[in-house]
């Protein structure tokens, strides 16, 4: 399906403090309570956690943006009426070309891309989100972006070689070497199961947990030891 881009709304507004990034979709709610195969009438609404959240933000009175993609078609329309009036333009986007870069792009034009890491995946649930938390936490941290850009590659990068929604993140002085290292140091660090290899390392190899659990260097620990 078409997907389509439209700019923020026209009135001014202050800074987002939030931002929000995700999904929103429209929400077909039946006209009395029983099975599907029963309802005559459905009450179109919307929905979704990310448009959700933003939307509740809003209204405690944060300012906040909110940044998702939707189809070129009568749901996505209607969904831009109903949400794009809420929330101001947001200051940077951010655009995912899956395993292979991340581009951030800010207001003036300006574009950062940073390339994903080698990876031996063993799953791919919970990649996505382990991103948006690294990248998010370099920028509640004041990181500049291309640091954060790679909080999130790790972060993603560590969810995807372990099972289950999340995976234990390397220490914080592991996580500051690799923030820090080179184009070329970064480009030839790979993640697997049984660790970290990377010329950016002093012992040029880590290892770390697959599992889910306390994390020893988190993200925001990584980002308050710049």
């Amino acid at each position: 399906m078409p997907r389509q881009d439209t700019p923020g709304p026209d009135r001014a507004g202050p800074p987002p403090t939030a931002v929000c990034v995700g999904e929103s979709m429209a929400v077909l709610l039946p006209d009395r309570p029983g099975p599907l195969e029963a309802v005559e009438n459905f009450r179109l609404s919307v929905g979704g956690a990310e448009s959700n959240v933003a939307g509740a933000l809003a209204a405690l009175g944060v300012p906040t943006a909110w940044i998702s993609r939707v189809g070129d078609d009568g749901f996505g329309r209607r969904l831009l009426a109903a949400l794009r009036r809420r929330f101001p333009s947001p200051a940077t986007v951010v655009v995912k070309d899956a395993a292979q870069v991340v581009t951030a792009l800010e207001r003036d034009g300006t574009a950062v891309a940073e390339p994903a890491l080698a990876v031996e995946v063993v799953e791919a649930t919970g990649a996505g989100d382990a991103f948006a938390a690294g990248y998010l936490a370099g920028t509640v941290r004041g990181l500049d972006q291309r640091r954060r850009l790679r909080l999130g590659h790790l972060g993603a990068a560590c969810a995807l070689t372990g099972h289950g929604d999340q995976a234990e993140l390397p220490p914080a002085p592991v996580v500051s070497a690799l923030l820090d290292a080179s184009p070329a140091d970064w480009a030839t660090t790979r993640v697997t199961t049984e660790g970290i290899t990377s010329p950016a390392l002093p012992s040029g190899r880590v290892r770390i947990s697959a599992q889910a659990g306390p994390r020893s260097g988190t993200p925001a620990d990584a980002a308050r030891a710049q």
